[in-house]
């Protein structure tokens, strides 16, 4: 999923983590040290708070989150995993739930399960009465068609074909301003897909795709037809957001081959373009030059949720802004935009860090008062990811708010 094939770098990250609790990662001004039991606590940016909004009592190990048409919080939320993934995902043990805030407070009071017995979930997207869900090798289309909030119904609504060790062949879908939904397409399995235009796209590269809403007139072409918007040599694009203007940014692990503090990051994702790191998958895949560069690097953060900001409430700035969920480093982080040419730069600030090696935020969605939620899935998440086997059953996560002191919350 999310730190996806860093099993080839566990030495490394098994070196970094003997560090971590050799020098303790204080805080600043403290004489005490962060310990693995130790409750969990947090390091903010000057001027914001954090509040937790859903606790295990209300959802465990959250993993991915979206709002509905009735402002209900969508949460996909995990019963574990194991291996081997597609013996796992026979058991169908994941689920999606509605948490409610029935007074108005900003904290969740109340859970409506959405859809259960489903396979391992990675994503979530919000259309109306109906959600998208993805759970690779498909793009499921859940419909809720008699109000009561959960969807009896279920279609395909894409065909992936393949399924990984990873799990890593799916992430998404997720609603582009320009009224396309898009997916990532993460491992190096071969898929076979039909275009718009006539073309098929055949090959193992990592690629972001889009598709029309719920399908494209008579006049055009088959529902069912998809369209590229990059191609790479990366195995794990996870999250696509986009800025008022349409540009769109992803992010991903292993963008350039791991060194001198590079390896993860965030991309400017140019249609068309052909992206880092080099690798095999990428022969085939048309381009006009060198690959395309990465505008944020990150090293092994394991990037995951990402979201433009719609207003300046929590990060005042100027310019466009991003925040960044890093599973591996347990923060959120923001990215405010520079135009740069034809591109932008960013240096990173971090908003929060957790204490706790087993803090992994997976994703962040912005409230309408400008507040951010931050999915924390906890401790749970065993599949190709050595740095999250910690605490596993006493980390069961949550979601906490963020925002600005003196903040006054919506109604």
């Amino acid at each position: 999923m999310y730190c996806v094939t860093l099993m080839r770098y566990s030495t490394f990250l098994g070196f970094l983590l003997i560090l971590n609790f050799v020098f303790c990662r204080c805080w600043i001004g403290s004489a005490n040290c962060w310990g693995q039991t130790a409750e969990l606590s947090f390091r903010l940016a000057p001027g914001l708070t954090i509040q937790k909004v859903a606790d295990e009592s209300l959802v465990k190990w959250p993993m991915l989150a979206d709002w509905d048409s009735d402002g209900r919080l969508v949460v996909v939320e995990s019963a574990g995993v194991a291996k081997p993934i597609e013996k796992h995902n026979e058991q169908r043990l994941h689920r999606v739930v509605r948490l409610v805030d029935e007074d108005g407070d900003g904290v969740m009071d109340r859970r409506i399960v959405a859809a259960d017995k489903l396979p391992f979930t990675e994503g979530v997207l919000c259309l109306g009465n109906d959600m998208l869900v993805t759970a690779p090798p498909h793009i499921w289309k859940l419909t809720d068609n008699d109000g009561d909030g959960f969807c009896e119904q279920r279609e395909i609504w894409f065909d992936g074909q393949t399924i990984t060790g990873c799990a890593n062949d799916l992430h998404g879908p997720y609603l582009g301003r320009d009224g396309w939904v898009y997916w990532c397409k993460g491992a190096f399995a071969r898929q076979k897909h039909d275009l718009i235009g006539g073309q098929t796209l055949a090959d193992e590269a990592a690629h972001i795709y889009r598709r029309r809403l719920f399908g494209l007139s008579e006049a055009d072409s088959k529902s069912s037809l998809i369209e590229p918007v990059m191609s790479g040599g990366m195995d794990n694009p996870v999250e696509v957001a986009s800025l008022p203007n349409g540009d769109r940014f992803f992010t991903s692990t292993f963008l350039v081959h791991p060194g001198d503090g590079k390896r993860d990051g965030v991309a400017h994702a140019i249609y068309g373009g052909a992206y880092d790191k080099d690798h095999a998958a990428l022969d085939g895949v048309l381009r006009t030059g060198s690959l395309m560069p990465i505008m944020a690097q990150m090293g092994a953060v394991a990037p995951s949720g990402l979201a433009c900001l719609d207003s300046s409430r929590l990060v005042k700035a100027k310019s466009p802004t991003l925040v960044a969920a890093l599973f591996n480093m347990q923060k959120v982080t923001a990215l405010t935009l520079e135009p740069s040419g034809a591109t932008y730069q960013s240096t990173p600030v971090d908003l929060v860090i957790g204490s706790r090696i087993d803090f992994h935020p997976t994703d962040i969605l912005e409230d309408a008062d400008g507040s951010l939620l931050v999915i924390d899935t906890g401790g749970w998440y065993n599949l190709c990811c050595p740095t999250s086997r910690v605490d596993q059953f006493t980390a069961p996560g949550g979601i906490y708010r963020v925002r600005r002191e003196g903040l006054v919350p919506a109604a």
